[in-house]
């Protein structure tokens, strides 16, 4: 949330940032750069009085929830506020410019019925050159927080579409700009794309990938994203029992994506009758980085129960998907080849009877 909004308020449209930061300021009252970033948004669409009263109640925040006194970046933006330093603008027509081209970029590459589904091989390779329009912008105009946006959209555009070696260099890019322009959280995703990178080379044993996933995770602790690293080492290691064949967790807790996990951990419990349950009652996932990786989940708890309905469901949402790796466009996590959990569905549903039959 915090880099979208910093990318919103380079481009001048803080009022498309303003309520986010104001939902996600009260949902993690501990994130000062959240603060930061909404009393300056404020201030940008002339609202100083509000950007004051906001960076008020952070104050009080960061006292009752940390016992702490604001760090210097927020007691100086309160300052600059009071005394209209005309630092806290933005030329406006530069950023009208980049915005205009992004726009133009995306218009022209993605088509009004592709853009929910970025999951499609064709969609990636839109995503990827509106991460090129992106980093080319950004670049001239020197926009950092859009440049880091560009390159990480291209790596998971990149690492879905198993283009490693591409995914590899934006994901260099990164390092070095976070490097530059002080910016230690782009190292999390850096981090989380080499343990994927070293799950997706094949040659790596199960305990190589858990004990790399386990490293990436501990870049997670105090960075402020529990929204991103809530149940995401159990998926992980979930992904890796799954690719090399290892027992499962039962008792795995996969925070939001435990619903399209459920099934298979209650079949490793024994519990197929409740897995069975649960699988009839599972929601389409959310259309997000995630969602291959999930409907792979239900795929496979699909094939071992025999749930028709479930196959299909699972089969028509990857079937477009089919060439790439399933969850690597997140930069996160994968599955592995979406074909790979296409081909027994396909024989489950080829030797069924009934109205399913292939």
């Amino acid at each position: 949330m915090e880099r979208l909004a910093e990318a919103r308020l380079a481009l001048g449209r803080v009022e498309d940032a303003i309520p986010d930061l104001d939902a996600h300021v009260a949902v993690h009252p501990w994130r000062e750069q959240a603060w930061v970033l909404l009393g300056l948004a404020l201030y940008r669409a002339g609202r100083q009085g509000d950007a004051l009263a906001v960076l008020r109640r952070a104050r009080v925040a960061l006292a009752e929830q940390l016992g702490v006194d604001p760090g210097p970046e927020l007691r100086r933006l309160e300052a600059d506020v009071l005394r209209q330093g005309r630092h806290l603008g933005i030329d406006g027509g530069v950023a009208d410019r980049v915005w205009a081209r992004a726009a133009a970029a995306y218009d022209h590459t993605v088509t009004a019925g592709g853009r929910a589904r970025l999951e499609s091989t064709v969609g990636l390779l839109r995503a990827d050159r509106i991460g090129v329009e992106l980093v080319d912008l950004a670049t001239r105009h020197g926009f950092a927080g859009i440049e880091v946006l560009g390159h990480l959209v291209r790596l998971q555009a990149r690492s879905a579409l198993t283009d490693f070696r591409g995914a590899d260099g934006h994901a260099d890019a990164l390092d070095q700009l976070a490097d530059r322009h002080e910016r230690p959280l782009v190292d999390v995703f850096t981090r989380w794309y080499r343990a994927l990178r070293l799950a997706s080379t094949g040659r790596a044993t199960a305990a190589e990938e858990i004990a790399a996933y386990r490293e990436a995770a501990h870049s997670l602790d105090g960075a402020g994203m529990p929204g991103l690293a809530e149940g995401l080492l159990p998926l992980a290691l979930l992904c890796v029992a799954l690719r090399h064949g290892e027992p499962l967790d039962p008792t795995a807790d996969l925070g939001p994506h435990q619903p399209w996990a459920h099934p298979l951990l209650l079949l490793a419990a024994g519990r197929r009758d409740q897995a069975a349950a649960r699988l009839r009652d599972v929601p389409d996932p959310p259309r997000d980085l995630l969602q291959e990786a999930m409907w792979c989940l239900v795929a496979r708890a699909a094939v071992a129960l025999g749930d028709l309905i479930a196959m299909e469901r699972a089969r028509a949402a990857l079937v477009p998907a089919a060439a790439e790796l399933a969850g690597a466009g997140s930069g996160l996590v994968t599955l592995g080849p979406v074909a790979a959990h296409l081909e027994p569905l396909d024989k489950a549903l080829a030797t069924a009877q009934g109205p399913w039959s292939a």
